[in-house]
């Protein structure tokens, strides 16, 4: 159980986690992009096989968001169990060929993902936020 006090000057907000007896800052604007304001706008993960961003795809889609995503190791026909996963879950998937960001109000891309990749490119070109 987290109990929430601030007590740091220069900290927005500071958290503090009673089984490991940390605290640490929250930032006030963390999981801005998971709340749902308009459900209608879609949100396109890219690198969406990775575990970290699969669960911020599934979290948006399961608080009424429109969720699509890309993986290059979908692409390779690897990580298949995976994949099917995802799609059964709700998520449409697109190649990472930049055609999944064509309609995408905001683009999030995996750290993991190099900034060359055509769905990232593609999401400049456009002009669609990237983060």
């Amino acid at each position: 159980m987290r109990a929430a006090h601030a007590t740091r000057p220069g900290l927005r907000h500071l958290e503090h986690n009673s089984l490991t007896g940390n605290d640490f800052e929250q930032d006030p604007e963390a999981g801005a992009l998971l709340k749902v304001p308009d459900p209608e706008l879609r949100v396109h993960f890219v690198g969406i096989a990775g575990a970290g961003m699969s669960a911020l795809a599934e979290f948006r889609l399961l608080a009424g968001g429109r969720v699509s995503g890309s993986d290059r190791f979908f692409d390779q026909g690897r990580m298949t169990d995976e994949r099917d996963r995802l799609l059964r879950a709700g998520i449409t998937l697109f190649p990472q060929d930049g055609t999944g960001v064509e309609d995408a109000d905001l683009v999030v891309a995996s750290t993991a993902v190099e900034a060359a990749v055509p769905d990232l490119a593609r999401a400049r070109e456009l002009g669609r936020p990237v983060r």
